[in-house]
């Protein structure tokens, strides 16, 4: 009887230990195209996934405006405060990121609300925002992402923005939509090819779904 208790309670120790492994975080450093900009997902494939059925992306090919297209062509204005490096010493400066946004936009061809959409979920237009996994400044580069884009100092909001809309520019380009774009954002390209979409991400599927969505609701051609 009591070789048989031993035996039911280390095949329950098993069992607890099994369900009571940490979830692996992702981060998604693959190194193709300038991987990955933002965030990690909890998902790994032995272990379950929990998506909110709710909040699914919209599904269909999703186009994003051209710049041309676009009636957002001019921002709210929006001036940030930074700290920007003058040679000698970090001294306070100023930007109006509208009008960074509605540059970069321009010159990647993309209807400038969706950066605008972008960097207001990344990092609530805070220059100096950092992820718990190192992702920083507005639009949440990972410092090796931020090199591969040359973009030398992530927290210069011009920098920043320039490079961060340069890669979501390429990641259209190399999807086609919208949603697949930023879940490609978030959990990166190899992710996005290896699952044939959105990966089954919480994060990610909210993710995509909250812009996507809001995007969507907003975007508007010229003239219309």
């Amino acid at each position: 009887m009591y070789k048989y208790g031993l035996g039911i309670l280390a095949l329950l120790s098993l069992t607890f230990t099994a369900q009571a492994r940490p979830r692996i975080e992702m981060t998604g450093s693959e190194k193709s195209a300038g991987q990955v900009v933002n965030s990690y997902s909890n998902c790994v494939p032995h272990l379950p996934t929990k998506v909110l059925r709710a909040s699914a992306p919209p599904r269909g090919p999703q186009s994003i405006y051209s710049y041309s297209d676009s009636a957002h062509r001019k921002l709210e204005q929006r001036i940030v405060s930074y700290s920007a490096w003058d040679g000698s010493q970090w001294a306070p400066a100023q930007v109006q990121l509208n009008s960074v946004i509605e540059e970069e936009a321009r010159r990647a061809n993309l209807d400038p609300l969706i950066i605008e959409i972008i960097v207001k979920h990344e990092s609530a237009f805070n220059p100096s925002a950092t992820s718990g996994v190192g992702a920083q400044g507005l639009m949440q580069l990972l410092p090796e992402t931020a090199a591969d884009l040359g973009c030398k100092n992530a927290y210069d909001p011009v920098q920043n923005v320039a490079a961060g809309t340069r890669y979501f520019a390429d990641l259209y380009r190399q999807f086609g939509d919208l949603s697949l774009a930023l879940a490609a954002y978030n959990a990166g390209p190899g992710n996005v090819t290896s699952c044939g979409g959105v990966p089954p991400y919480e994060e990610t599927q909210n993710y995509v779904a909250s812009i996507a969505g809001e995007y969507l609701s907003r975007r508007k051609k010229r003239g219309a």
